[in-house]
């Protein structure tokens, strides 16, 4: 890969190629933006162009430092993100640890923090110890989605670049290089995920998303088989595999386009679902897309929260969307 793989971040990737051509390449960053806007991919190619045997602008990514660091397997370029939940003080101190052994000759150092939101106040301060006392030879990286999420401390010694969302059609792109192929890799495009969190093929996603229109189908028509489905063993199956969120996704983006459906709106990357898209719209309405996808919603956030049964809101989500009036989850306990 290189920088020129991610043209939706034009202008980030001019203003890291300005950094290195002028000698003004910062001791801290922070990269932030939306979840699949490749802030991590063009982290992982800034280290490599910092470090790239033949100075380029863009890695050549065919000298060993470029291959090692590709592989993830150089000694001075660090990957750091959330060891369960959190990043640990650990994790810094190992760091700390690490870097205070001679790097290669030549070599700038690079520490990128993935998830860097997700550290508990201490571990931010022994952070700041590597920002603080800034060396010609170190680079630190840190990834967020929203910029105020790291502690002003640890903000203000860093350069902040800003990524912006990339289009459906460029993250679709990005999934059919990672083998995920038509028109799967359109519908994953539609949601927050990075290809690492998803163990499935092409195939095995399709299946899982028919199982969905399947089950839409009866829950736009109210049948009360529909919280039957949750038994079904491929549910039961990603309940136990923690990617309910997964099915929640892609209902969503089922109910969309099946929104757009009912208004006679079409979406050519969609065309291999359209029939049973009409058969669906034909008995629900865009108003009515509308309210169950906002119960959708509501459920999706809930499920991130570790107190609470992916099951248990599942059922309710059900009993929810066949309720003709608007429901109070607050009510039933989901504060």
């Amino acid at each position: 890969m290189s920088f020129q793989s991610y043209k939706a971040q034009k202008r980030v990737i001019e203003f890291l190629q300005t950094a290195i051509k002028q000698d003004r390449v910062a001791h801290g960053y922070l990269f932030y933006g939306p979840k699949c806007a490749y802030k991590r991919e063009i982290a992982i190619e800034f280290a490599k162009v910092v470090n790239c045997e033949k100075g380029q602008l863009d890695p050549c990514d065919e000298c060993p430092t470029c291959m090692q660091i590709q592989s993830g397997n150089h000694p001075d370029v660090v990957v750091i993100e959330p060891d369960g939940n959190v990043i640990k003080m650990e994790q810094i101190k190992q760091l700390q640890h690490r870097f205070r052994y001679q790097s290669a000759p030549g070599m700038t150092r690079v520490v990128i923090l993935d998830s860097a939101d997700r550290m508990r106040i201490e571990t931010a301060n022994t952070l700041l110890k590597f920002l603080e006392e800034p060396t010609s030879s170190m680079l630190a990286i840190l990834i967020t989605e929203q910029e105020k999420s790291i502690v002003q401390t640890v903000r203000s010694r860093c350069q902040t670049v800003r990524f912006v969302e990339p289009s459906w059609l460029e993250l679709a792109k990005r999934w059919q290089v990672h083998g995920i192929q038509p028109p799967m890799n359109y519908v994953l495009a539609q949601c927050s995920y990075e290809f690492e969190q998803l163990e499935m093929d092409s195939d095995e996603l399709e299946k899982i998303f028919r199982h969905v229109i399947e089950w839409s189908q009866l829950l736009v028509s109210k049948q009360s088989t529909a919280i039957v489905t949750i038994q079904e063993p491929w549910f039961q199956e990603m309940i136990q595999k923690k990617q309910v969120t997964l099915v929640l996704d892609f209902l969503m983006i089922w109910l969309r386009y099946v929104s757009r459906l009912t208004i006679r709106m079409s979406d050519e990357n969609m065309v291999d679902f359209i029939q049973q898209g009409r058969n669906i719209a034909k008995r629900t309405t865009q108003n009515a897309c509308a309210k169950m996808m906002e119960q959708v919603m509501i459920t999706r956030k809930l499920v991130a929260r570790p107190e609470l049964s992916d099951q248990s809101l599942i059922e309710q989500l059900v009993i929810q969307l066949q309720k003709d009036a608007p429901s109070d989850w607050t009510k039933l306990g989901y504060s």
